[in-house]
């Protein structure tokens, strides 16, 4: 991951995204994240592009501390939208609510939901012929879509 860092390659993608999006006048954006797709958003959100809300399944925002040494607390703490994480059961337990990075989410007027029995991956990779991954697949996305509903700019 140290090798794809935000400032010269992630922050250009995001950049010209934001430029095409903003030549259509769309101004009502959110984001999707599965794993280092929450870091992304996260860092993109923290760095000045708003936003009305992010998703994040199994969300692996420690990459801010891992691959590029800079604290996660501060990134999460100066993120600007309600965000909701999709936590697995063998995801690290701070992202959980009662944990310093999850309740950082939930005083940004997001949302935590644990999925215990799920691992990491589950909503993008898990094996959905198995039922109990299904179930929790098919909860995952409704969450995310009523999130994302919920906190769409118009409302729709």
């Amino acid at each position: 991951m140290a090798t794809f860092p935000f400032d010269g390659c992630i922050r250009d993608d995001f950049t010209s995204l934001f430029a095409h999006l903003q030549s259509l006048n769309i101004t009502d954006v959110s984001s999707l994240g599965f794993c280092w797709g929450a870091w992304a958003f996260a860092k993109a959100n923290e760095q000045g592009f708003k936003f009305s809300s992010c998703v994040a399944a199994h969300p692996s925002v420690k990459l801010e501390e891992f691959s590029f040494g800079r604290d996660q607390t501060d990134m999460l703490s100066n993120m600007t939208c309600p965000s909701l994480f999709m936590v697995a059961g063998n995801d690290d337990e701070l992202l959980r609510e009662g944990g310093k990075y999850g309740d950082i989410v939930i005083g940004k007027g997001g949302e935590v939901v644990l999925f215990e029995d799920m691992s990491h991956g589950w909503m993008s990779r898990g094996d959905i012929s198995d039922s109990s991954v299904q179930r929790d697949v098919e909860k995952g996305w409704g969450l995310a879509l009523a999130f994302l509903k919920k906190h769409a700019a118009l409302g729709n």
